[in-house]
């Protein structure tokens, strides 16, 4: 312990007090923290991992729902095609996670119908379109559709 010489004014009252005297005080709190235990290595180290697999469990399942919002992708099944009074009828059912546009019909490279249909999720619709002219009885044609992501689906269908 050291001694000084100086003096301290303590407070608002008219006692001065020896600085050994406050060294003597800071010396016994000291001693008293010393008694206090804190908690074991081995449980800080399992705290710490515990929260650290907390917090990447936490980011995984926030990049996964960021991730899943930018690979949306579209199914589009083409469950039947047929004929009748003159109209190519097309059977899609949506089985995908997204809705679908159809925006185009192509027959080969021709553009034959821009219905712009909107297919929502797990839902079945028909699509329609005239049956193009001076194609002979018996022909087997692909019929496509154009989504507006830009995926085509194609079907055959035999003209009779």
């Amino acid at each position: 312990m050291t001694v000084k010489l100086s003096w301290m004014y303590k407070g608002n009252s008219e006692r001065w007090i020896e600085q050994t005297t406050l060294d003597r005080y800071a010396s016994k709190k000291m001693e008293a923290k010393e008694g206090n235990r804190g908690i074991s290595p081995v449980i800080a180290t399992v705290i710490l991992v515990a929260v650290a697999i907390t917090l990447s469990v936490a980011v995984a399942y926030w990049m996964g729902g960021l991730t899943s919002s930018y690979t949306r992708f579209e199914k589009l099944d083409l469950i039947s095609t047929r004929i009748e009074e003159g109209l190519i009828v097309v059977t899609a059912r949506n089985t995908g996670p997204s809705d679908i546009v159809v925006t185009d019909v192509f027959i080969g490279e021709k553009v034959v119908s821009t219905p712009n249909q909107k297919i929502s999720i797990g839902t079945t619709v028909e699509v329609s379109f005239p049956v193009p002219t001076g194609i002979p009885s018996g022909t087997t044609i692909a019929v496509r559709l154009h989504t507006a992501a830009g995926s085509d689906y194609t079907k055959l269908v035999v003209i009779s």
